[in-house]
């Protein structure tokens, strides 16, 4: 009879189709670095660097967390406010060289700022990006992964949607996943950590052949131990 269908194990589920590059996601070199032989420009041994081959150490580290909040919004339409190594070089000066190993995270406010329910979330990204109506998202320059690189730093975090500029990308990826850097983008509630004395986790979802991953990062502070923007 009917009943026959009926599960002796009722249970919820759901199943979902999804870009590896959604919401706060992980980049690594695979991503931007075609394999070598390829004959595409920028192939490198780095192109042969998927996520599931790196290992998790490299998404762990002391955070250190640079205040750019100062450029929000302060570009053209269409255009990104670039996230320049002298922004870096500041930040040392206040706050004492970058080490190896150190995780190098870009405040700018700005996905805690434009991330909501559409049609108001179109701001994120739709617009800067498509209809060229709003200024994007902080980004670093090629400059300054080249510059982070030199410092020992293999894992940046940016709360902004892409890390690099809203006009153009492929420079800025180019220039730290040839080095076998990786990176976590649209991160949020940064500035609820210190500038320094957080230990940042990235825990990715572990997919074969991953050009990038969804992402949790957590990150630990001292109870009580004030944020650079609280």
């Amino acid at each position: 009879g009917d009943n026959l269908a009926q599960s002796v194990f009722p249970y919820y589920g759901q199943r979902y189709v999804i870009d590896e590059h959604t919401g706060t996601q992980l980049d690594c070199p695979a991503h931007f670095i075609p394999p070598e032989g390829s004959g595409m420009p920028f192939a490198g041994p780095t192109g042969k660097i998927t996520c599931d081959k790196m290992p998790l150490t490299q998404w762990m580290g002391p955070a250190v967390v640079v205040d750019v909040r100062s450029i929000l919004d302060k570009a053209p339409n269409g255009k990104s406010p670039i996230i320049t190594p002298q922004m870096v070089k500041d930040w040392e000066a206040k706050n004492g060289a970058l080490k190896k190993g150190d995780i190098v995270l870009f405040h700018s406010g700005y996905t805690d700022k434009y991330y909501k329910p559409f049609p108001e979330g179109n701001r994120l990204a739709f617009d800067p990006l498509v209809l060229k109506t709003a200024p994007g998202w902080p980004a670093p320059g090629p400059e300054t992964m080249e510059y982070l690189h030199s410092r020992g730093v293999m894992h940046v975090g940016t709360d902004g949607p892409s890390m690099g500029p809203v006009e153009g990308g492929q420079a800025t990826h180019v220039a730290g996943l040839k080095y076998g850097m990786s990176w976590d983008e649209q991160l949020t509630s940064l500035g609820k950590l210190p500038a320094r004395g957080a230990f940042y986790i990235a825990l990715p979802t572990k997919i074969v052949d991953g050009s990038g991953a969804t992402t949790r990062a957590i990150a630990i502070k001292t109870r009580g131990q004030k944020g650079i923007a609280e």
